[in-house]
């Protein structure tokens, strides 16, 4: 009898492709598109890396910014985020303040109330609508709407996780998730909340509105887990566990150099494209550094 000799069969080092995770991943991952610079976001001019000048030329040239690649983590970590917040506003139920729209005729509420009982908005034209002979809308179906808010002075808005009423006029409310560690331990807002939250209140003041409270705010730090013993609610009337998932935090609106930077970078970049003042300030040093690399208006910069 003879044999024959044969290659081992190698195995494949790519993944199976009709694995669960691997459709997941592949319609997830992608790149997506930022949103417009023509907008100066609050939430944008407290990072790092915000270059006021990039900002200023690309409105000035209409330059689009680059799409962006989200990872699957990151997307799901954004989506968690918004989930998130629309459970909250969804527990505290009337004690939410903010704008509302409508789920079956998709018009805007903007009282900066508590959710409607009903719509009874003027309905669209709608097939279904003109066979039951309705003109205005019944729906008692809403869903949370971030109210956002401009410094007509510097052009700077920001939008505004939610309002609570917590007697008094309505309180801005920040919403942040940690990990079980990170939030046994946290004893104060983090840095990066701080600093927004105090920007936020100042672009509230600076608005003009009286609705709301503009003297200070709440960071609102949820736990990724079950939560931790809690002496205040230990303690409380309340018909529950001694555990919360919760930590608050006030934060005050308060003058320092940080806000008045990014006040002045906003009223650089207007003043630049409305009379040609001024270039805002750059943060590059020359076009070879690392930022400058991936910037949309390099050579427009560095000219």
């Amino acid at each position: 009898m003879k044999f024959v000799k044969t290659k081992p069969v190698k195995k494949s080092n790519k993944p199976e492709n009709n694995r669960l995770k691997y459709l997941l991943h592949k319609s997830i991952a992608k790149l997506e598109k930022q949103r417009s610079i023509e907008v100066l976001h609050a939430s944008d001019m407290t990072k790092k890396d915000f270059c006021p000048a990039r900002v200023a030329y690309m409105q000035e040239h209409e330059v689009e910014p680059h799409d962006e690649f989200i990872s699957t983590s990151m997307r799901v970590t954004y989506d968690y985020g918004r989930f998130l917040e629309e459970a909250v506003v969804g527990y505290l139920g009337k004690a939410t303040i903010g704008d509302w729209v409508c789920k079956r005729c998709n018009q805007l509420h903007t009282a900066l109330g508590s959710k409607p009982s009903h719509c009874n908005l003027n309905i669209r034209p709608h097939k279904r609508d003109y066979d039951h002979g309705l003109k205005r809308c019944v729906s008692t179906d809403f869903t949370y709407s971030e109210p956002r808010w401009l410094d007509e002075e510097t052009a700077i808005s920001c939008g505004t996780d939610f309002f609570a009423d917590l007697g008094g006029k309505p309180t801005l409310v920040e919403l942040k998730s940690l990990k079980a560690p990170d939030f046994k331990t946290i004893s104060r807002p983090r840095k990066e909340h701080l600093l927004r939250t105090n920007l936020y209140l100042h672009i509230l003041k600076r608005s003009g509105t009286l609705e709301v409270n503009t003297d200070e705010a709440i960071v609102l730090y949820t736990c990724k887990g079950y939560g931790f013993a809690d002496e205040f609610i230990a303690n409380s009337d309340l018909k529950d566990t001694p555990f919360s998932p919760f930590k608050e935090f006030i934060v005050k609106r308060e003058d320092n150099e940080e806000i008045d930077r990014i006040f002045a970078d906003g009223l650089a970049i207007k003043k630049y494209l409305i009379s040609h003042g001024p270039i805002p300030r750059k943060i590059c040093s020359n076009k070879h550094c690392t930022q400058a690399k991936g910037c949309e208006v390099r050579e427009i910069c560095f000219a």
